[in-house]
This record gives structure tokens, C-alpha cells and sequence, in this order.
């Protein structure tokens, strides 16, 4: 599986989220709330994965 990744955050320890089974995510996927809406108005401009996110490998589910 793939995230987002922002070498600008430090990532210490994973965030844990519980929706009723536990999943990690590394802090390091926080992404500026002016990153992600340019991510989104260029997903749906054209449909695809944008260009301008960052993405690392990430297997701790």
C-alpha cells in the first residue's frame, strides 16, 4: 500500500486510528491543508493520481 509522504514531518510514531480495527499511519502522511486541495482540484481535472503528492510504501496495517 502506498501513502502520502511529507519529509517535511517528523515521523516519530504512528497514529493509530480506530474505526474498530486498529490501523497505523505514520505522521509523516500529514499533508498541508493547501497541498491537499491542490492535490484534489487536479485528481478531478484529470482523473488521475496527482503529480504533486509525494508517495512512500507503507506495510503496517
Amino acid at each position: 500500500m502506498y501513502i502520502t509522504h511529507n519529509s517535511d514531518v517528523e515521523s516519530r510514531a504512528d497514529l493509530l486510528t480506530d474505526g474498530g480495527t486498529p490501523s497505523y499511519c505514520p505522521r509523516s502522511a500529514a499533508l498541508p491543508l493547501g497541498d491537499i486541495r491542490k492535490a484534489l482540484v487536479e485528481f478531478v481535472s484529470t482523473g488521475k493520481r496527482p503529480a504533486g503528492v509525494d508517495r512512500k510504501w507503507f506495510d503496517r496495517l
